[in-house]
């Protein structure tokens, strides 16, 4: 099993979405201070590889039950 979610990137993507794009919804009148995010140099092809190695380990997990 592969442990993404203890990686740092997604630690911090998780940080940035939740604060920069929930809290920013409930909080449209208040004035906040701008935040500057630094440009990232992606390896498309290693994150195309983690994120499929993890939707792989997701569907495989799934267990779909007759109601």
């Amino acid at each position: 099993m592969l442990a993404l979610s203890s990686k740092q990137e997604v630690r911090d993507l998780w940080e940035f979405g939740y604060n920069e794009i929930f809290w920013k919804e409930f909080g449209k009148n208040e004035e906040l201070a701008s935040v500057r995010i630094p440009q990232l140099s992606i390896d498309h092809e290693a994150l195309s590889s983690a994120l499929n190695q993890m939707i792989d380990a997701f569907t495989d997990r799934l267990e779909v039950l007759d109601g």
